[in-house]
């Protein structure tokens, strides 16, 4: 997240068993120290997407998510083992300037 802060602002809903294993290995503090990262609570669906919404690109664990990034046509990254959408089995090539996902062959 540091690093890609570096290119981008990001917003980071920190869900109350993450940021206890943030606060396990001693990152929550590293994230909140950087300028370029807000954290904030989770919040509910409609603000959620607002932000989604305006975003340029979504990294998520959640499965959710996936579906409403393909309809609007938000970039994702679904950091997870099983995806649960179907429409999130694509190749993706993010330039962090210009995001773009690519259909794989």
């Amino acid at each position: 997240m540091n690093t890609i802060s570096q290119k981008l602002h990001l917003i980071f809903a920190v869900h109350p068993r993450t940021r206890n294993s943030l606060d396990k290995f001693n990152l929550y503090n590293k994230l909140n120290d950087n300028n370029n990262i807000t954290l904030i609570a989770p919040i509910s669906y409609v603000p959620f997407m607002s932000l989604v919404r305006s975003a340029k690109a979504v990294i998520t664990d959640a499965g959710g998510i996936q579906e409403e990034t393909t309809y609007l046509d938000i970039p994702c990254l679904t950091l997870r083992k099983i995806l649960n959408a179907l429409s999130q089995l694509l190749k993706v090539q993010i330039n962090w300037s210009q995001p773009k996902i690519y259909q794989s062959t």
